[in-house]
């Protein structure tokens, strides 16, 4: 069973941005299922490639977002450096060994999407498909 579960719900109709949230739903769901194992050269690989598709995603949105100025740009923008930077810091730790991957990081993950998802990313889909964006 998966830990993220996408629905049509979570399309914004642009492909490149609904591409993006499918590739971090599965790699967070590949993270679930690393939970209790050590961590090793698999999780290290998940969270550089979580950290690399979370940096994409970001900079194609903000891309985007001051191409076709988005009035809520600077909100959306600092949602992400935030969250990055909680997922940077979290990858550090594991790596330096100060703490291990656990369910309250992975559920933080998925609080995060779905929050930010319908209060920012469906907002600023939609604007984006008025300006012809798909």
């Amino acid at each position: 069973m998966n830990f993220i579960e996408l629905t049509d719900h979570e399309l914004v109709n642009i492909e490149k941005i609904d591409e993006q949230h499918s590739q971090y739903v599965k790699i967070v769901n590949k993270l679930y299922d690393q939970l209790g194992a050590k961590f090793d050269s698999e999780t290290k690989r998940l969270f550089t490639e979580l950290k690399n598709v979370l940096r994409e995603h970001f900079d194609t949105e903000e891309e985007l977002m001051k191409e076709y100025k988005y009035v809520n740009y600077f909100s959306h923008k600092l949602e992400h450096d935030r969250f990055y930077n909680f997922v940077d810091a979290y990858s550090k730790d594991i790596s330096d060994g100060k703490t291990k991957l656990d369910l309250e990081f992975l559920k933080s993950n998925k609080r995060w999407f779905f929050n930010h998802f319908e209060f920012n990313d469906k907002k600023c889909g939609e604007f984006l498909t008025t300006q012809g964006v798909s």
